[in-house]
C-alpha cells in the first residue's frame, strides 16, 4: 500500500493562480468541505453560562466547592498524621536555639504538641482566600521575598504589604505546608502516578466536559506542566517546549476559543491508573482516540466532527479510525509514517532528504495523491519556506491562499496552498492559545515555587481552570451584547471575590449543592471585639475607697503630640486583640485602648477603640508617620494586683488562647 494504494502525485505551481484576483470562500464552505459536519449549538452550556453572572460563580463552576472541602479534610488529615515528626523537629530546633542563646527557654514536646493541636481546621473557604491571594500575587509579584506581601510599613515608593487584611502569614504557611489532596495510605498510591493529584484531576476532568458542548472543530496537542523535580515520577523532556521539562498533557481544545474540553496527564508507557488495563505504548495517535472516546462515548459522535492534529500524532492508520468514529482528520504528519507514499518526497541532498526549498521551486508549489481505497484521505508535499507534509481525511484539494510572514523582514505574503491546508493553519491554534493565557502571560504556578511538585503541578491544573472560567465569563458577556473583559481584568476581579468570601456565602454555597458545612474547630463562635475593663485596682484617696488603675492608650501613645512626654490612659482593653510580648504575663499582650471620643481619622471624631480597629485594621495599617513610635508591648515595672480576682484571671488567659489564632490578631514590633 506504501504506493501502490496511492494515486499518482499532482503537481500544483503558483502561477497563473496568483496572479489572479482572489475570491472569498463562501459562508457555507465548511459544509461543502467537510459533508455532514455538526451545526448544532456548541460552547459553554447553559449551566454553565447560568453561573457565570460573575467571576466567582465561572471559576467555582469548574473548581467546584465540593473538590474544595474535601482538599481541606485530606490537608488537615497530612497535618495531623505528621504532627508528632513536626513536634520532634521543632523541639530539636530549640535545642540548637539554646545552645547560641543560653537565655532562651525551651518548650517540652508535650507543650509543643498542645499547641500544635490548638491550630484550627482548614476549610473550603480558607482555600478560596489562599488562591485569591496567589492569584493578587500573579499580578502584583513581589520579586525579592513571598513574606513581604505581610509587611507593615513603607519603604520609600514601595507599599507595604495588604495580604494581612485577609489572612495571617503563618495560616498561609500553615495551608501552604500541608496542603495535600489524596491519602498516602490508599492501595492505589503504589500504582498510579498521578495519585497525589488524582482527586483533583478527576474533578476537573468532569467538570470541563460537562460544562461544554463540543463544536465542529477541535484542535488536539500535548501540552507542559512545568516541573523539574527529580522526586516527579511524570516528569518527561520535551526540546520544543519553552519548559522542558515537566509533566506532560493530552489537550482537546475547541479551536475557536480555546476552552480545554478534556485533558489527560500522561504517567508514562508502563502505566496505567487503574491498574487493571493493560499498558498502552501507543502514546501518540492512540491517545487522540482514547481521549475522543472519553469525550463522546465508544461510538462516536453522532454528527461529524474535524480533528486538528500535528505531526506527532496524524497518521492513516489514525486518520482511518478518526472517519470510522465520524470525525475528519487534518494535521502535519512525519514521511516515515507507515504506509504513506515515498512518491513526493524530495530528493535528497547526500544521505538526508532536502528541507530546505530548492531556488527552482515556486513558493506554494504542491503535490498532492490521494488513497485509492479511501479517495477522502489525502496526501500532499507544500513547499513553503521548508517542505510541509500534510495528510487530511476530508477537506478540499483545491487551491486557495494563506498569509504568510517572512521571518528576515517581517513582511505578510500571499502564498498559495491547498484548501486543507489553510484549514490546518486557521484551526490548529487552540491549544496554543491557552497555552499562552496559562503560561505566558499571568500563571499561578510560575509566581509561587513549592519544594514538593504535586503542589505545583496543583497550581498548573487550577490555572487551566481560570483560563476556562475566564472563556465561560467572556461567553456569557457576548451572549448578553456586552464587551469581552481582558484576561488580568478577569483575574483581578476573581481575586476580589474570592478573598472576599464570607463564611455564610461559604455555608450557602454548600447548601445550594446539598452539602453541610464541614465541622471544623473554625466554626466555632469567634469571640467578639469588645471592650472589657480592667479588674485591676489600686488604692483611692481615702483609706476604704479604691479606683481602677488605669494604662496607656495603645492610640493615644501613636497620636500623641511631639510636646506630651505621654498619652492617654484608660482603664479598657479590647478582649480579642493581643500584641506580640515577649513576657508571658497578662498584662503584657493587652491592648488598652480608649472607649470615649479623643482623636479624629479621616477627618471624623472617633475614638481610640474604632480607631484602632476599623481606620488601622486591627492595628494592622497604622499610619506611616506613625510608624516612628513603636508600640510597648512589655510587663510593666510596676504591677499592683490588690482586687484582683481569679476569674480576671482566668478570664484573660482564655482571652489570650482565643486570640492565637483570631483572624485580627496583630502583629507589632517589641520593646525587651
Amino acid at each position: 500500500m506504501r504506493d501502490s494504494g496511492w494515486t499518482e502525485p499532482q503537481l500544483c505551481t503558483p502561477y497563473p493562480y496568483m496572479d489572479e484576483p482572489y475570491e472569498m470562500r463562501p459562508d457555507e464552505w465548511i459544509r461543502e468541505d467537510y459533508p455532514g459536519i455538526y451545526e448544532g449549538d456548541h460552547g459553554p452550556t447553559a449551566g454553565a453560562l447560568n453561573a457565570a453572572t460573575t467571576v466567582l460563580g465561572a471559576f467555582l463552576r469548574l473548581v467546584t466547592p465540593q473538590l474544595l472541602e474535601r482538599v481541606a479534610r485530606e490537608t488537615n488529615s497530612y497535618f495531623y498524621e505528621n504532627l508528632d515528626a513536626r513536634v520532634e523537629s521543632q523541639y530539636v530546633k530549640q535545642q540548637a536555639r539554646k545552645k547560641k542563646k543560653p537565655r532562651f527557654s525551651i518548650q517540652t514536646p508535650q507543650e509543643i504538641k498542645e499547641i500544635l493541636q490548638r491550630t484550627p481546621d482548614v476549610s473550603g473557604r480558607e482555600l478560596c482566600i489562599f488562591i485569591g491571594l496567589l492569584i493578587a500575587r500573579t499580578i502584583a509579584p513581589n520579586k525579592k521575598k513571598f513574606a513581604h506581601h505581610w509587611k507593615t510599613t513603607d519603604e520609600g515608593a514601595i507599599p507595604r504589604g495588604c495580604f494581612g487584611q485577609f489572612m495571617k502569614r503563618d495560616r498561609f504557611d500553615h495551608i501552604s505546608r500541608n496542603l495535600h489532596f489524596s491519602s498516602n495510605s490508599d492501595r492505589r498510591a503504589t500504582t498510579d502516578r498521578a495519585w497525589k493529584l488524582r482527586p483533583v484531576i478527576d474533578v476537573l476532568q468532569e467538570t470541563f466536559q460537562h460544562n461544554f458542548i463540543p463544536p465542529a472543530v477541535m484542535a488536539f496537542d500535548e501540552a507542559m506542566l512545568p516541573s523539574m523535580s527529580p522526586f516527579n515520577k511524570m516528569r518527561v523532556f520535551m526540546r520544543d517546549k519553552p519548559h522542558r521539562w515537566g509533566t506532560k498533557l493530552f489537550m482537546l481544545c475547541c479551536s475557536s476559543s480555546a476552552y480545554c474540553i478534556r485533558f489527560e496527564v500522561y504517567c508514562g508507557k508502563k502505566e496505567m491508573s487503574d491498574g487493571t488495563t493493560p499498558p498502552d505504548t501507543k502514546s501518540g495517535p492512540a491517545a487522540v482516540v482514547r481521549n475522543l472516546h472519553h469525550v463522546f462515548g465508544a461510538s462516536g459522535p453522532s454528527d461529524f466532527r474535524l480533528v486538528v492534529t500535528d505531526r506527532f500524532y496524524t497518521s492513516v492508520v489514525l486518520a482511518m479510525q478518526l472517519l470510522a468514529m465520524k470525525c475528519y482528520s487534518v494535521g502535519t504528519v512525519m514521511p516515515n509514517r507507515k504506509a504513506l507514499t515515498k512518491s513526493i518526497i524530495p530528493p535528497k541532498r547526500g544521505s538526508k532528504p532536502t528541507k530546505k526549498r530548492p531556488e527552482n521551486i515556486e513558493r506554494g508549489t504542491f503535490q498532492i495523491v490521494e488513497l485509492k481505497q479511501v479517495p477522502s484521505i489525502k496526501y500532499a508535499c507544500w513547499w513553503d519556506n521548508q517542505c510541509v507534509f500534510v495528510l487530511a481525511a476530508g477537506g478540499s484539494a483545491e487551491v486557495d491562499r494563506t498569509v504568510r510572514r517572512e521571518t528576515s523582514t517581517g513582511e505578510q505574503t500571499e502564498v498559495m496552498c491547498p484548501r486543507f491546508v489553510k484549514d490546518y493553519q486557521s484551526f490548529m491554534g487552540g491549544v496554543d492559545v491557552h497555552d499562552q493565557l496559562r503560561l505566558q502571560r499571568y500563571s499561578l504556578q510560575l509566581a509561587r515555587r513549592y519544594k514538593k511538585y504535586y503542589k505545583s503541578l496543583f497550581l498548573g491544573l487550577l490555572d487551566l481552570a481560570i483560563v476556562n472560567a475566564f472563556i465561560i465569563y467572556n461567553a456569557r458577556r457576548t451572549s448578553e451584547g456586552k464587551s469581552k473583559t481582558s484576561h488580568v481584568v478577569f483575574l483581578k476581579q476573581l481575586h476580589l471575590e474570592l478573598c472576599q468570601l464570607r463564611p455564610d456565602d461559604w455555608n450557602q454555597l454548600l447548601r445550594n449543592q446539598g452539602l453541610q458545612p464541614t465541622p471544623t474547630k473554625t466554626n466555632r463562635e469567634q469571640p467578639a471585639h469588645v471592650p472589657i475593663q480592667t479588674d485591676e485596682w489600686r488604692k483611692g484617696n481615702g483609706s476604704e475607697t479604691r479606683k481602677r488603675r488605669q494604662r496607656a492608650c495603645k492610640v493615644c501613645s501613636v497620636l500623641k503630640r511631639a510636646d506630651q512626654s505621654r498619652g492617654g490612659e484608660t482603664t479598657f482593653y479590647c478582649a480579642v486583640c493581643k500584641l506580640n510580648a515577649s513576657s508571658t504575663h497578662v498584662l503584657a499582650s493587652r491592648v488598652f485602648l480608649c472607649n470615649k471620643v479623643k482623636h479624629t481619622s479621616n477627618g471624623i471624631a472617633t475614638s481610640c477603640f474604632e480607631i484602632w480597629h476599623k481606620h488601622w485594621k486591627y492595628g494592622t495599617m497604622i499610619p506611616q508617620v506613625q510608624r516612628k513610635r513603636k508600640l510597648r508591648a512589655r510587663k510593666p515595672a510596676r504591677v499592683h494586683d490588690v482586687g484582683e480576682s481569679d476569674e480576671g484571671s482566668s478570664e484573660a488567659e482564655s482571652n489570650d488562647e482565643s486570640a492565637a489564632g483570631s483572624p485580627s490578631q496583630t502583629r507589632q514590633r517589641t520593646d525587651d
